[in-house]
């Protein structure tokens, strides 16, 4: 069985390094540690200086699974791998090494104080039913009266007995009684447990699971200005997040003739002048939900890495890439942009959010709230944490009102100026 493992262990990350996968860091910094543990055990190595975030990574990946056995980081690997790489496969041989070993279901046991009374009264049935006849025949007449009167007195109760001895004589195994015959309260518990199983909730369809996925709601309860139901895009629940650049603007124009430059704000081919670290963007899913009048889109964004060299240090990679997610909802004027960095992840979260929506004074204007928050995830970047944040904040509140700017700009060159 060992080798089994071993083997599936070893077949795993050929075929995950042959693959050429894109995997998230978090990802690999999980794969690391798990091959590590597979192949050495324990992590026995001092933790890395803070200034070397890379190696540091490494370390808190492999050392958080200290006392985790060989066996089980091989299997929980080859999970991992079966998750990243659905094209992996395993056999039917290797699948029962892989999966965890089951709880064998222990027979019921029998107790015998509980078992055995109930029998011991079935034989005394027919053993009362005797010496009831034989008290008959012994009596002397002239005691019958007295019998019959005790036998009327009796009769409930003998009766009684017999009913309940038929129930237990049903319900024993002690006899091959058939199977219609034979009452079971365990299979009713069963039978109980599947019909609350059917109750529950049906399986989810494949939008709601699509809307779920990219963080889309569904507000049905009616609200003043809007139609129901409705989709919005929410932003995730971080408490520990540091918001800022908050901004509330006026662009003179509709949502829709907005949203229609935004995807085309930069000029081909890039980079775009105005956005010069921008190197390509492309769009990896857009779907109509014309049951709600609304057009989804996620495009990949690819930016240059000039970071300065406090941040560079830690994320030295030559591009850094943003997810954009976009849903336009046409039958209520809503367009909702939210962007996210796809790129180094476990040292920190950058997420820009902005509602366009038909200004409440002039319906024919779009009002625009914007802001920003960042969340440092890693604990090698605890101590530079201020820095870093007093950083981001600060190059946001430079160059959002520059990237509006354009915006309102380009919108102005496709349908000239605005007029009251």
């Amino acid at each position: 069985m060992y080798s089994i493992h071993y083997t599936v262990f070893e077949r795993a990350a050929a075929e995950l390094m042959a693959a050429n996968v894109a995997v998230s860091d978090a990802h690999k910094l999980q794969l690391y540690g798990l091959f590590k543990q597979a192949t050495m055990g324990d992590c026995n190595a001092a933790a890395p200086s803070a200034f070397r975030p890379v190696e540091r990574a490494k370390w808190s990946s492999w050392h958080k699974l200290n006392g985790t056995s060989q066996q089980d980081a091989k299997r929980r690997y080859v999970q991992l791998v079966k998750t990243l790489l659905p094209s992996f496969r395993v056999t039917v041989e290797e699948h029962t090494v892989v999966e965890p070993p089951k709880k064998a279901t222990q027979p019921r046991q029998e107790v015998p104080g509980r078992s055995s009374w109930p029998m011991q009264l079935l034989l005394f049935l027919p053993v009362g039913a005797v010496l009831l006849v034989a008290i008959k025949v012994a009596l002397p007449w002239t005691l019958v009266t007295v019998d019959e009167e005790l036998t009327q007195k009796l009769s409930p109760l003998l009766w009684f007995a017999l009913g309940y001895s038929i129930v237990i004589v049903l319900r024993s195994k002690s006899f091959p009684w058939p199977e219609g015959l034979r009452f079971s309260s365990v299979a009713t518990t069963a039978r109980s447990q599947g019909r609350r199983r059917r109750r529950r909730a049906p399986v989810e369809s494949e939008l709601d699971v699509f809307l779920r996925k990219h963080g889309v709601q569904v507000v049905r309860q009616p609200e003043e200005g809007y139609t129901v139901p409705r989709l919005v895009l929410k932003l995730p629940e971080d408490q520990d997040a540091f918001q800022f650049g908050d901004c509330n603007a006026t662009i003179p124009y509709t949502v829709e003739q907005t949203a229609d430059v935004y995807y085309r704000k930069f000029k081909e081919p890039l980079p775009d002048p105005a956005s010069r670290l921008l190197a390509s963007i492309e769009v990896l899913e857009e779907r109509h939900l014309d049951e709600f009048c609304a057009v989804f889109k996620r495009r990949l964004l690819r930016f240059r890495n000039e970071a300065p060299s406090l941040i560079k240090r830690f994320a030295s990679s030559d591009f850094v890439e943003y997810i954009e997610d976009s849903l336009l909802d046409k039958q209520n004027r809503l367009f909702y942009v939210y962007v996210k960095n796809e790129s180094f992840q476990s040292l920190g979260v950058l997420e820009d959010f902005s509602v366009y929506k038909a200004d409440s004074d002039k319906s024919h204007w779009t009002h625009l709230h914007q802001f920003c928050r960042v969340h440092i995830t890693s604990c090698s970047l605890s101590f530079f944490r201020s820095q870093i944040e007093s950083f981001i904040s600060s190059f946001y509140s430079k160059n959002a009102p520059d990237a509006r700017n354009y915006h309102l700009q380009r919108i102005t060159e496709e349908f000239g100026e605005s007029t009251e």
